[in-house]
């Protein structure tokens, strides 16, 4: 993580800036910017083992943006047990899933890298993450035909 102990420690006691996101919140937040969620179950044994780094996400992804200059994404979490329809929606299928919803709620791509702390950081800031161009639409994905294998 490249932090310092006491800051690394603040940063998760309080999932710092680490917003919790209803199908109420969740329109409103992705219409201002990016955001980048874990979609997640309570009960979950892999989330409960990811729960800790992903709290230290918000404070650590605004630290990174600021001295980069740039803007950071929202670092969120979704209770998917009480979210299920903005879950589905966004192709939450099992727990936990990471997803990146670029501003206004249309596209968005689902992360597939390392679940740690530096990988999850890495995409959050980099390009690739906020690129229109190459993400999926997931209503278009939705409605489309399964492929022919």
């Amino acid at each position: 993580w490249h932090l310092a102990p006491a800051r690394a420690r603040a940063h998760e006691a309080a999932g710092a800036g680490v917003k919790e996101l209803t199908a109420a919140t969740f329109a409103d937040e992705v219409a201002s910017g990016d955001v980048f969620f874990m979609g997640y179950a309570p009960w979950c044994g892999h989330c409960k083992n990811a729960m800790p780094l992903w709290n230290k996400m918000g404070g650590i992804v605004a630290d990174a943006a600021k001295e980069a200059g740039s803007a950071a994404p929202t670092i969120a979490r979704v209770d998917c047990t009480k979210e299920s329809a903005l879950c589905s929606g966004w192709g939450v299928r099992g727990y936990p899933t990471f997803v990146y919803a670029n501003k206004g709620g249309v596209d968005g791509r689902k992360y597939a890298g390392a679940r740690t702390g530096k990988a999850w950081r890495e995409f959050a800031m980099s390009a690739d993450a906020r690129a229109r161009a190459d993400a999926v639409t997931f209503a278009a994905a939705a409605a489309a035909p399964p492929p022919d294998d």
